[in-house]
């Protein structure tokens, strides 16, 4: 099953974004941050903090 790890480590090895490697990209409507920017206030701010955090506690080699 695929996890965040996985994904930051595809993102290291391409040196790709991770919006590239899900192919996200393009006009922008299915990009990570448009797709956020639907969302509610509450359910942005609760999503970007799970985010800051899975980052922060990312293992930096």
């Amino acid at each position: 099953m695929p996890t965040i790890d996985l994904l930051f480590e595809y993102m290291n090895y391409f040196d790709k974004e991770a919006n590239e490697l899900l192919g996200s990209y393009g006009d922008g409507q299915n990009s990570i941050d448009s797709r956020l920017a639907k969302l509610p206030p509450e359910a942005r701010q609760y999503l970007h903090g799970i985010f800051m955090d899975m980052i922060d506690k990312y293992p930096r080699h």
